[in-house]
């Protein structure tokens, strides 16, 4: 059924969810959180990841098999608006992981129990010095949302043509 597949969104809807229910769970909670605890959180962000991902990957392999596909695009722009909203719902890991500092996130990644995580608790201790602000990351991310390049791709892959009696995208006419 290509993009009218129900269960892609059946899959955003589970995604925002899950976001909605992490964001919840664990919002100004995470710095203060015990090993145990912390280990479910890394267990719950890597399932997180996992549902956006099979998602992402689903729509990168179909795109790159017919990049003039209007459908397509539209589908491509919808995500993006809706991965945009789920990520600045979860700005505040950022906030949580400078609250912890470099070398809190680096004694976890030493630690044995959390053997599995020690590539991403380095990466994200190491990448603390570069991370914005809750502010600025939600401006940005709502800059991103807003760009021209951003409003002419939704406008374009909406254009509709009259055709054979019908209304169809340039790709249906195709």
């Amino acid at each position: 059924e290509g993009v009218n597949d129900r269960a892609i969104m059946d899959d955003v809807d589970s995604y925002v969810r899950s976001v909605d229910d992490f964001t919840v769970k664990y919002q100004n909670r995470i710095s203060n959180l015990s090993h145990d605890a912390f280990l479910e959180y890394l267990g719950d962000w890597s399932n997180l990841g996992m549902v956006i991902e099979k998602i992402s990957m689903y729509l990168g392999l179909a795109m790159s098999l017919n990049t003039q596909d209007q459908g397509l695009q539209k589908l491509a722009k919808k995500l993006q608006k809706i991965g945009a909203e789920c990520s600045e719902k979860l700005v505040f890991i950022q906030e949580a992981n400078k609250m912890m500092g470099y070398d809190r996130l680096i004694s976890l990644s030493q630690k044995k129990e959390f053997e599995r995580y020690k590539n991403f608790l380095v990466n994200e201790a190491n990448s603390l010095k570069y991370l914005l602000d809750e502010t600025e990351e939600s401006l940005l991310i709502k800059s991103d949302q807003a760009s021209e390049e951003n409003i002419y791709e939704e406008l374009t892959s909406v254009f509709e043509f009259p055709f054979k009696g019908e209304m169809l995208t340039q790709d249906e006419v195709r």
